[in-house]
């Protein structure tokens, strides 16, 4: 039997208005028990927020919004929110291009992107590096000296999901901040909001201490271990407590 965790961050919407919290946690319990009937759930670990406060409902075998998940592309959000502090700091525009921080690329495809590009997946960049989550930043930058888009690839102005564009704003950050990705969130993020639960998927014990992730079939399976910067596409671990913190400030 299949089963599957889910991690949920749920925004006030219209069709919560005006509710409290107690009718909230029903309507959540009730879709977690009509989802773990069908053997599509075990555990549930859900927050929300609204004017009056916050909220976190852990259900089934999820027993504490302490418990840690991986929050897979929500990393991306780390990446961008220090991004935009680069830019108020007026280290960088939205229209720097990509060899303006990274020399090595100057006169190559991926040196005449602008930050703004990659940002929106609007860059053309392919959806992953080839080697995977574990490429240094040498692998990156060999890469990108070399990488075109194809003519079967998106075309200009098109939007293309790419982690590989996220990895390289990782490395935008550490050229600009002179520390490792995950140490400039850390610094930026993390140490401000006093979110103390969160982590990268750089080590092992960092596995050990998650709740097992499940693939699309709902099959239980080992996370990947990450080098540094493609963290800043997917490699951030996290609680629903310490999310619920990443919100409330944004």
């Amino acid at each position: 039997m299949l089963h599957l965790y889910s991690f949920l961050l749920l925004f006030l919407s219209l069709s919560a208005y005006g509710q409290n919290h107690v009718d909230i946690q029903k309507r959540v319990t009730d879709a977690f028990n009509r989802r773990s009937t069908d053997d599509l759930l075990i555990g549930s670990s859900v927050g929300y927020i609204d004017e009056k406060g916050k909220l976190e409902i852990n259900l089934g075998m999820v027993n504490s919004s302490h418990e840690k998940f991986e929050i897979g592309s929500v990393s991306k959000s780390f990446t961008g929110i220090v991004i935009a502090q680069l830019v108020l700091d007026q280290k960088i525009k939205l229209s720097t291009l990509l060899e303006e921080v990274l020399p090595e690329l100057k006169g190559t495809y991926a040196g005449s992107v602008s930050l703004k590009l990659l940002a929106n997946h609007k860059a053309r960049f392919v959806r992953n590096h080839p080697e995977g989550g574990g490429i240094s930043e040498e692998d990156l930058i060999n890469f990108l000296k070399t990488f075109a888009p194809g003519t079967s690839g998106p075309a200009e102005g098109e939007k293309y999901y790419s982690n590989l564009g996220f990895t390289t704003l990782g490395l935008v950050i550490s050229r600009l901040t002179g520390k490792n990705y995950s140490d400039a969130i850390r610094e930026r993020i993390l140490l401000p909001l006093e979110m103390k639960e969160t982590n990268f998927l750089t080590s092992s014990n960092e596995h050990s201490a998650l709740i097992t992730p499940h693939n699309i079939l709902l099959q239980p399976i080992s996370a990947d271990v990450l080098s540094d910067l493609p963290g800043a596409s997917g490699g951030i671990t996290s609680s629903l407590h310490d999310m619920m913190k990443f919100i409330e400030f944004n």
